[in-house]
């Protein structure tokens, strides 16, 4: 599950995050104390992916969520219909590997 971010060793640069768009993005800067983090995002790449880390919901993810947020979207949440990538992606057997499976969704 995305963990939230609760201090400057929750998150460097090189890992990656939620932005509160549910973007995964590549962390690019972080600074816990300047309530800031910019990246890069994995979906289309838009750039900077700013956000404010105590006030803008960014949660840590791993690379295996990564890959499902790509596909499939976020885990434990639905995607407006007009931030929602997911349409355009062709689901085949090498996507459906990525699929994880929420706890409370299952």
């Amino acid at each position: 599950m995305p963990t939230e971010i609760k201090s400057q060793d929750d998150l460097k640069p090189g890992e990656f995050y939620e932005d509160a768009y549910y973007h995964p993005c590549l962390c690019l800067r972080f600074s816990y104390e300047d309530d800031e983090i910019e990246g890069i995002s994995l979906i289309d790449g838009s750039v900077p992916r700013c956000a404010s880390v105590r006030h803008g919901f960014v949660r840590k993810l791993t690379l295996q969520e990564v890959a499902h947020y790509r596909f499939f979207g976020p885990l434990d949440a639905e995607l407006p219909p007009e931030r929602d990538w997911t349409e355009s992606v062709a689901h085949d057997q090498m996507t459906a590997s990525h699929r994880l499976t929420h706890p409370k969704i299952q």
